[in-house]
């Protein structure tokens, strides 16, 4: 056995679907895929959640990479990944689903690599695999998935980056779900136990880090382009955009019993002594508008 701290983590990436029914009565589907993971007792929590795929139709593609687990070990760990249609008005249309063990994802290729009760030293990289998806037993197509073994954030060759952690001990707990209108990301109530005349007690919010797994990167990295000397070209932009303090893990009020605690980015509370805010909302991307949207 390697000495030292050297966990071995899981990476999932959710690449694509083949669909071979319409789920949008009008139009062309938008789908996504929420992947959750399955505790030995059946249980279920959502792992991560990749972005929608406007117009992707029949063939949507995410190539999304969920965040990184700690691996438990071979033959343990199931999976129940779930392909959902963004309707425009109204609530998602379930597509369809695919349940399957995590050693299956992984391929033999990986567990040979890995042996059982040892930590490994090089990211392990298993091939595309294909699952079924079922809605009610018919078949409704396919997903494709790719596992990964990694090592723990902090090893040299690793693709975990570094992720700035926050002390849940500073808030209060459990925190309150925010009740919203729009969006898909669950935000959470942070009440700081010691509140300061600079930071009130509700300065910070917390954003479900399964919904925004692709955003940590990009205030981590962020958080480190302002810290290096000399900065030019577009840095001071980074002035104007959310404070992040990090990520914590917090248990939330609305979990059962045996659901892990919730990892949630914490980022500055714009509602954090306004009475009515005034924004500027603007949007970039395939798709910038959507009805009902705040």
């Amino acid at each position: 056995k390697i000495e030292g701290d050297h966990e071995t983590f899981l990476v999932i990436r959710v690449m694509r679907a083949d669909l071979v029914r319409d789920f949008d009565g009008y139009g062309r589907m938008d789908p996504y895929a929420v992947v959750k993971w399955v505790e030995n007792s059946g249980e279920e929590w959502e792992l991560s959640h990749t972005r929608t795929d406007w117009n992707g139709h029949f063939q949507p593609i995410w190539e999304h990479t969920c965040r990184g687990k700690r691996y438990p070990g071979h033959g343990q760990g199931e999976l129940n990944i779930e392909v959902w249609e963004e309707n425009l008005i109204g609530t998602p249309s379930f597509c369809g689903s695919a349940r399957m063990k995590v050693d299956n994802v992984l391929g033999e290729k990986v567990l040979k690599a890995a042996p059982p009760g040892e930590d490994i030293v090089d990211v392990l990289v298993g091939e595309l695999h294909d699952f079924v998806l079922f809605n009610e037993n018919v078949k409704v197509g396919s997903i494709h998935l790719q596992g990964l073994l990694t090592p723990a954030s902090g090893r040299r060759n690793s693709t975990l980056p570094a992720i700035t952690t926050v002390d849940a001990r500073l808030f209060d707990s459990p925190v309150d779900r925010v009740e919203m209108s729009g969006g898909t990301a669950p935000f959470f109530r942070l009440t700081l136990k010691n509140a300061t005349p600079d930071k009130a007690a509700s300065y910070y919010i917390g954003k479900d880090l399964s919904r925004a797994s692709d955003e940590v990167d990009f205030y981590e990295e962020a958080n480190r382009t302002r810290l290096k000397r000399g900065g030019g070209g577009l840095v001071p932009l980074l002035d104007f955009m959310f404070e992040y303090g990090g990520v914590i893990k917090i248990r939330a009020k609305d979990a059962s019993a045996k659901e892990p605690p919730k990892e949630l980015l914490v980022l500055r509370n714009l509602f954090d002594g306004a009475e009515k805010l005034r924004l500027c909302d603007i949007k970039m991307g395939q798709k910038t508008s959507q009805a009902g949207g705040q």
